[in-house]
């Protein structure tokens, strides 16, 4: 498992189509069994299982993390205008783990989870 998450980027649409897939009839398959057990998920990658999400009361917010000049990807059809909030991923360096995670940690207790 932890290979295949390390090694995502070097097959991208392939995993997309997988989970496109796995997550028929309705978009929501995956996303039904990831609420199960998280508070918070990650990694929809298409507008309509973000839409049939929020229909379906399996989240109530969703989140963009927004990276500039990070070039698109070919499995996203999902854009930044498609979610509730944008955060923007503007640091760099060494200090980027401890600030960005700690703008991500009060964010989380705000919310609550």
């Amino acid at each position: 498992m932890q290979d295949s998450f390390a090694d995502r980027h070097e097959h991208r649409q392939e995993w997309a189509d997988i989970i496109w897939e796995y997550n028929e009839p309705d978009g929501l398959t995956l996303y039904r069994e990831m609420v199960k057990t998280n508070d918070i998920i990650n990694g929809i990658r298409k507008t309509s299982e973000l839409y049939a999400c929020k229909e379906a009361g399996l989240i109530n917010l969703s989140i963009w993390i927004d990276r500039p000049g990070r070039a698109e990807l070919g499995s996203m059809s999902l854009g930044v205008e498609d979610c509730d909030i944008v955060i923007p991923n503007l640091e760099h360096g060494d200090t980027f783990p401890q600030k960005y995670f700690s703008k991500l940690s009060r964010l989380s207790r705000a919310l609550g989870v």
